[in-house]
């Protein structure tokens, strides 16, 4: 295997264990929230059952004293489910509060490629015309990344002039792929911000559905972007230039 080879076959690995791990912590997170609700469930019991047996054990008419003795245990129990619950809610993640979790891995700042892996190798296999891929293996892209209240957007200048791409997390919008069109979904899936493009042509939907995925990488201070199309992959490195 050659050296570009194992690179992007070590990211790809990369990749997968980002994600089991990111399944795992869901796992973990909704083993906590049921650990909570049956904390709170045997809390009640316990504190219902004393009031119980305080009332079976006792043998002649209840007093003022002693019912004002069973309300407070039965205000007791009724404070315990409560507490139980405020400690389901707290432990409980969200998907949104998932969502305002994950993005603090930062891209603002302007990135230029610096390498490319697999990518001439790529357009070829998804059947970019010659004369596209030359002109595209030479093209240095520069992209200008920025949050928005809906999620991320970045400009890139072209041979054509500035293009805009919008990344609205959670939402699937329209977009346009060399010509073709496709909806455009983003979402994190656990350290990698991913962009799926579904060609809207029912045709061409299962061969040619392309995942972008990016992440950061952080001791390199690079912006790595991974792009698949079924068994065609590449990886483009950006390195911060401001």
């Amino acid at each position: 295997m050659s050296f570009s080879a194992q690179i992007v076959a070590n990211t790809s690995h990369i990749r997968e264990l980002e994600a089991a791990i990111a399944e795992f912590q869901v796992r973990c997170r909704q083993r906590d929230e049921e650990n909570a609700r049956l904390i709170a469930d045997l809390e009640a019991l316990g504190t219902q059952l004393s009031a119980a047996w305080e009332l079976a054990s006792y043998k002649g008419p209840i007093s003022a004293e002693q019912f004002d003795g069973v309300e407070a245990i039965t205000r007791r129990a009724r404070a315990s489910e409560q507490a139980a619950e405020d400690r389901v809610q707290s432990s409980h993640i969200s998907e949104d509060d998932e969502v305002e979790r994950t993005p603090d891995i930062d891209f603002s700042g302007t990135w230029g490629l610096v390498e490319s892996i697999g990518f001439k190798e790529y357009l070829e296999a998804t059947g970019v015309p010659w004369a596209k891929r030359q002109l595209a293996a030479t093209f240095k892209p520069v992209q200008e990344w920025a949050r928005n209240e809906r999620g991320w957007e970045f400009t890139m200048q072209t041979p054509i002039g500035a293009k805009v791409e919008a990344l609205p997390l959670g939402e699937t919008v329209p977009d346009e792929i060399d010509g073709n069109a496709v909806l455009k979904e983003s979402y994190w899936e656990g350290a990698e911000l991913v962009t799926r493009c579904t060609p809207q042509d029912p045709a061409r939907r299962e061969a040619n559905t392309t995942f972008f995925r990016r992440r950061y990488d952080a001791i390199q201070d690079r912006l790595v972007l991974e792009i698949v199309t079924g068994p065609a992959r590449c990886t483009r490195i950006f390195a911060r230039q401001r």
